[in-house]
């Protein structure tokens, strides 16, 4: 994907691009596009070019003085390109939901929360791109907060799938093998309509292992339950009872039926 430069790969219109100045006027367009993104339904990805990593060092400094809700960043170090993800309280609500409903799966087979620690929207260095999930987790026995995660979480709206699946395999591809396994939530307010895809890689191979639907009307998940392989998400199983390789956890159609019910009603 690296060949192609992100803003035609991200598809990212014209109007949602601009040059970098200097951070604090970045900020300012930036603010000024969450507001039409909130407000107006403006686009959620935008692209912004000439960025140097000084340039990127200097946004990032200020970047999380941005209101009302700080967006996640990508910066393509050798285009010198930044895009940037918007977020509404829509998608806030949603990582607190995933972030709880998934510890307490986690807590019901034993394995407490510093096993498999949440180092939530931390931006990451890979090899080619700085880039930031909405929630992330790591196997904290054998790995340090600083480095890449396992499992990543990224929550966008239905228009921009595309974008949130390349979001995805970025994370699974140029991660060197780090990050397993991850998870792409796309909501769509309209039909009130969610989309749940589990993305994993193993043996270097990235695929979607699942994809399910949850509607307003069926009120129901088609394909549950949402499975996520615990042996992707450690580096080494923890020592518990009943816990092997193959352990998995689960979200039920019901547990995938309560977040399109608790977003909407």
């Amino acid at each position: 994907m690296q060949d192609i430069h992100p803003i035609e790969l991200y598809r990212i219109h014209s109007d949602d691009r601009a040059i970098y100045t200097n951070a604090n006027d970045v900020i300012k367009h930036v603010e000024s596009k969450i507001k039409e993104y909130v407000t107006e339904g403006g686009a959620q990805y935008i692209a912004i070019s000439n960025v140097t990593n000084k340039s990127f060092q200097e946004f990032n400094k200020k970047r999380e003085q941005i209101r009302p809700l700080s967006p996640r960043v990508r910066f393509f170090k050798e285009q010198e390109t930044m895009l940037i993800k918007f977020r509404d309280n829509i998608h806030a609500t949603v990582e607190g939901m995933l972030h709880n409903v998934f510890l307490t799966k986690l807590t019901e087979l034993g394995i407490e929360e510093e096993m498999l620690m949440s180092v939530s929207a931390a931006t990451q260095s890979l090899p080619e791109m700085e880039i930031q999930p909405d929630l992330s987790y790591l196997p904290y026995q054998t790995r340090t907060l600083n480095e890449c995660p396992s499992f990543v979480v990224g929550v966008g709206d239905m228009d921009c799938l595309h974008r949130l699946q390349l979001d995805t395999r970025l994370w699974l591809e140029d991660s060197c093998g780090r990050t397993r396994v991850a998870l792409l939530m796309a909501i769509c307010t309209e039909s009130k309509e969610l989309l749940f895809e589990l993305w994993q890689s193993e043996k270097n191979k990235v695929e979607c292992m699942q994809h399910i639907r949850v509607n307003d009307t069926a009120n129901e998940a088609t394909d549950a339950p949402l499975t996520f392989p615990l042996g992707l998400l450690f580096d080494e199983m923890p020592v518990l009872p009943g816990l092997m390789l193959e352990s998995s956890i689960s979200l039920s159609a019901q547990d995938l039926g309560k977040f399109e019910k608790d977003i909407f009603d």
